[in-house]
């Protein structure tokens, strides 16, 4: 069985045993359905695929978490109380990040695409163009209550993949290791990232496997 579902969720219980429940996180300025060729992956691999519920990430950041921490719960008892791995774009990889480290009990693991390191996520937007000196101050407005939060430890399985070429975040700050840390590069940019077909089936292979 597979589903694809945005918000809100239908009220019917998908049976458990499913393999690897997954929760799609937009970046900022990107709605919902902008991962919609990601969740149509992820479904033809048999996996159970849901949106955020953000509906639009305005960087409203508390509002959005909020909304996507809502649609986490409902999803995770929808599907039995299996726990949900979360795939965010990046801003949407910084939510991801969050919703882990207040959900420990229902998010298996974090894939984040392009996203800003947690560890100095305002920092590591690429300082020397003007679109870095742009998008630094807009995060550092954005996430300055949540830098500390994002700096916890999680202990699950984290998978990064991002860019050489993205343009916006500075992709050797995601060189951190760690025994739950995987890295994956691609040759693309920031904003194609998650319409690239190799991102797309690099999901399709990392998580039916629990590779992440």
């Amino acid at each position: 069985m597979s589903l694809v579902e945005t918000s809100p969720i239908r009220s019917e219980v998908i049976p458990s045993g499913l393999r690897n429940p997954v929760m799609l996180i937009p970046g900022l300025v990107e709605p919902d359905f902008f991962l919609t060729p990601a969740a149509h992956v992820l479904r033809r691999q048999g996996i159970v695929a849901t949106y955020s519920g953000i509906g639009m990430n305005t960087g409203r950041v508390s509002h959005d978490i909020h909304l996507a921490e809502e649609h986490l719960l409902s999803f995770s008892e929808q599907c039995c109380g299996e726990a949900v791995t979360l795939v965010g774009h990046s801003l949407g990889g910084l939510y991801a990040r969050i919703l882990a480290l207040r959900h420990p009990d229902i998010v298996k693991g974090v894939v984040t695409v392009g996203s800003p390191s947690h560890h100095n996520p305002i920092e590591s937007i690429r300082s020397f163009k003007l679109a870095g000196h742009v998008m630094m101050d807009l995060l550092g407005k954005l996430l300055h209550e949540y830098v500390d939060e994002l700096r916890e430890p999680v202990d699950i399985p984290e998978h990064h993949v991002y860019t050489p070429f993205d343009l916006i975040v500075n992709h050797l700050d995601h060189c951190d290791e760690g025994p739950h840390v995987h890295h994956r590069v691609l040759a693309t940019n920031h904003f194609t990232l998650m319409l690239n077909p190799f991102i797309l089936r690099a999901l399709g292979n990392i998580l039916p496997q629990n590779r992440i």
